[in-house]
């Protein structure tokens, strides 16, 4: 069964169901929203994460969105980069290991 939710990625209310497969984020281009994203739903993930729009920056390297990703999953426990394309604005695919 497929259910797809729309929800508003700064507010853990606004996802009722803690039982997740797969969160796509496409939001503020911040590396600091991406982190409040990350560090509030990520928990809640039980498979992937997918990240749009993950080789454009305006920023340094450092504060872009896959360096982000790249960070999150050094750190986080569990978590893996899969895929990233960078063709046009690009994506990322987290895996939980």
């Amino acid at each position: 069964e497929l259910v797809v939710k729309d929800a508003d990625s700064t507010s853990l209310g606004s996802i009722s169901d803690r039982n997740i497969d797969m969160l796509v984020i496409d939001s503020l281009h911040k590396r600091h929203h991406m982190e409040a994203e990350l560090t509030m739903h990520a928990k809640y993930i039980k498979k992937y994460i997918i990240a749009h729009d993950t080789s454009i920056s305006q920023d340094p390297e450092k504060e872009s969105l896959y360096a982000c990703l790249y960070d999150f999953c050094r750190e986080a426990p569990g978590w893996e980069i899969v895929e990233r394309e960078i063709a046009n604005v690009g994506y990322t695919v987290l895996k939980r290991k």
